[in-house]
């Protein structure tokens, strides 16, 4: 008579699971048995480390545990009326919670689900009442302080963080994507990139894409490189502040405060800077191809090399603006004031635009182009400095003579 296979083979599997329960059951039931909740919670980390022996997941056994508690609170009760009802001896709580396992688990299982979804607001109520804590308590902290971390949780449970105050914060690799800071006061704050712990030759950047930060203050920040594109920064200060190399794409600048910021190499192709005040802000190299600058304050700014490729310029104040080199090519300078504004080496400039400006007698352009506009031959300031060097020494020789 042949041996059966298959009934052969589940019956050993039936063996090998009802050795793991109980082994399991074991376990559970000394780490129930602390009563100190740290060292329980030690104890279960551990026996997480090796729920791998018995072919679990740190994630299972933690469940499978929680599963155990339920039924050592409420099985045993159900257990002690059968006994009396029905004289069915339940042998150990081994079988029970087998017993659990095999017929009763999606039920526990869905049991616990709606126990979790009933307390998750409670749980996130508390959890950003912890945050509030953690950004209340390190306010006059130069580092980080937790702060990070805790405005990063609250802003992905869609918290508002209107009017936070994190002056001289120390934010930098920060993950603020979309996120409501109107108002706040950022000041001196630190928001540039930092490296990870895991790699340190990976950095994060700060990146607070299309963020809601009007009128926020950012005076004298730090925010090489911080990712703004599609951010609103209508009405906010940055004056002073480091954006070197940040990206600023379709930002929304309008009344923005930008005096005397460092914006080389930043890019901020069709970002709107409508009436926005540039006045001796450092823009060498920036990209501002297709932006909107009308009515913008650009005088004594440097826009070395700049591209300004199709950009809006009408209204605008370019007295004393340093334009060497830069790119206009299909700029509108409409009503634009060019008093002082030096041109010379401009790429793609054409009589017609000059024109359209005002005062652009008074700017300065190569020959070329001073001949194309009319104007008569300008000498350069190197020119003139070697004339007046060339005048005194020939009045030094008649003294001598």
């Amino acid at each position: 008579m042949g041996v059966d296979t298959h009934n052969f083979e589940t019956k050993q599997a039936k063996i090998a699971e009802s050795e793991l329960v109980t082994q399991l059951q074991k376990e559970f039931s000394k780490i129930a048995e602390i009563s100190d909740p740290l060292a329980r919670e030690y104890n279960l980390i551990r026996g997480e480390q090796d729920a791998a022996l018995y072919g679990l997941s740190q994630k299972s056994y933690r469940r499978l545990f929680k599963v155990y508690l339920q039924n050592r609170n409420h099985i045993l009760p159900f257990q002690k009326r059968w006994w009396n009802r029905r004289q069915i001896q339940l042998t150990s709580i081994g079988k029970a919670f087998s017993l659990v396992l095999e017929k009763g688990f999606l039920l526990a299982a869905t049991v616990g689900l709606g126990i979790y979804i009933w307390e998750v607001p409670l749980r996130q109520k508390q959890a950003h009442y912890q945050d509030w804590q953690i950004l209340n308590s390190a306010t006059a902290q130069v580092g980080s302080g937790g702060r990070v971390e805790a405005l990063e949780d609250l802003n992905n449970d869609g918290v508002s963080l209107n009017g936070l105050i994190a002056k001289g914060a120390n934010l930098s690799g920060i993950q603020l994507q979309k996120a409501d800071l109107r108002f706040a006061n950022l000041q001196n704050t630190n928001l540039t990139c930092r490296s990870q712990k895991a790699n340190v030759n990976t950095r994060i950047c700060s990146n607070l894409q299309g963020a809601n930060l009007v009128g926020v203050n950012f005076q004298g920040a730090n925010l090489v490189a911080v990712n703004f594109q599609g951010a609103d920064l209508e009405n906010a200060n940055l004056e002073t502040v480091n954006l070197i190399k940040a990206n600023l794409k379709a930002a929304n600048l309008f009344g923005a405060n930008i005096q005397s910021a460092k914006l080389l190499l930043a890019d901020l192709k069709d970002a709107n800077l409508l009436e926005a005040n540039l006045q001796a802000a450092r823009l060498q190299g920036t990209n501002l191809q297709k932006a909107n600058l009308f009515g913008a304050n650009l005088q004594a700014a440097n826009l070395k090399t700049v591209n300004f490729t199709g950009a809006n310029l009408q209204a605008s104040n370019l007295t004393d603006a340093d334009l060497k080199d830069a790119n206009l090519q299909g700029a509108d300078l409409t009503g634009a004031n060019l008093t002082g504004a030096d041109l010379t080496g401009a790429k793609e400039l054409t009589p017609e635009q000059v024109k359209a400006a005002k005062n652009w007698e008074k700017a300065h352009y190569n020959p070329e182009l001073s001949q194309k506009l009319g104007l008569l031959p300008q000498v350069s300031k190197t020119q003139v400095s070697k004339t007046q060097v060339s005048k005194t020494q020939v009045s030094k020789n008649k003294v001598k003579r």
